[in-house]
């Protein structure tokens, strides 16, 4: 296994930060703590665990799985998969191709908005980089620097900053990938992932006020891109989804409640019980209030 990481020179970290106090570091704009490299054993796995910073794992080779808030996510080379502060997760490398990845811990005042505006969310902490050797070369080059000395200290300080810069020059090249029509690169690595997302909180967020803006936003990709692969890979925009899945809801709370028109809009995310009937009966040609009556009728003969 090659295996390389800052976890052997803690100490100068130590040495660099016994000058500073904590407050003094948390008003730092953002500062690392550890970073490294490891290829991991077929089925290797760390967790369930918690830690006091933001860390990104960046996946270089193989595969392997997240768990995040209850559920598995798959992920492959170009990946990467954040850790928010004090949230227990787990992740395990597959048996038959185990991934080899890099990763960086960070705090600072500035770090909660740094993961965010690189796309990642509470809802998805996954984002894809196309230039991989890149981020492994970064991370290297501040473990070849694990003096006491201050030289060897702002060196890895000033690497850091590099590396972080290099991942918004990538995210944004990532949002120009994910606006071009003919697919781009990030569609043939992970369009699946994002329907397979978007679709999963469309099912379970129907009753709130949705926008596909949002929506894009919380999976970390275009508007543009999120339409495009709903298409491709289900033969309908988020829109159209979302009012299936709505109308879908809406008969069942028909069917099995005396609730009034308005409640049932409300149960579906419509705040205005018209917009509601309106919606109903573009899909299913007759009123809520007639469609209910026909299945209390048809059940009674």
């Amino acid at each position: 296994m090659d295996k390389k990481s800052l976890g052997d020179i803690e100490s100068a970290f130590a040495f660099f930060r016994e000058t500073k106090s904590d407050e003094e570091l948390s008003r730092q704009t953002v500062f690392l703590k550890y970073c490294g490299i490891e290829r991991c054993l077929p089925g290797h796995g760390y967790g369930p665990a918690k830690r006091d910073c933001f860390l990104i794992h960046f996946i270089l080779d193989g595969h392997g799985i997240y768990e995040y808030q209850g559920e598995k996510i798959h992920l492959e080379k170009g990946q990467s998969f954040l850790i928010y502060p004090e949230e227990d997760v787990y992740y395990q490398a597959d048996l038959a191709s185990p991934w080899k990845y890099c990763w960086v811990a960070f705090q600072g005042e500035m770090a909660a908005g740094i993961v965010e505006e690189l796309g990642y969310t509470h809802t998805f902490p996954v984002c894809t980089f196309m230039d991989m050797d890149s981020i492994e070369k970064g991370i290297s080059g501040i473990i070849s620097r694990g003096g006491r000395d201050t030289s060897d200290v702002l060196w890895r300080e000033g690497s850091f900053l590099h590396l972080i810069a290099n991942l918004f020059d990538q995210a944004d090249d990532r949002e120009i990938y994910g606006q071009d029509d003919s697919g781009g690169v990030e569609l043939r690595l992970g369009s699946r992932m994002y329907a397979a997302q978007a679709i999963h909180y469309l099912e379970t967020r129907f009753r709130e006020k949705i926008q596909i803006q949002q929506l894009a936003q919380d999976i970390g990709i275009s508007r543009s891109y999120l339409t495009q692969l709903f298409k491709e890979e289900i033969g309908m925009s988020p829109r159209e989804l979302l009012i299936n899945i709505r109308m879908e809801h809406a008969t069942e709370f028909l069917e099995k409640s005396n609730d009034p028109i308005q409640l049932v809009a409300l149960e579906c995310g419509y705040d205005d019980a018209l917009a509601f009937s309106k919606a109903f009966k573009q899909r299913f040609g007759m009123s809520p209030s007639r469609y209910r009556k026909e299945k209390q009728k048809a059940a009674r003969i």
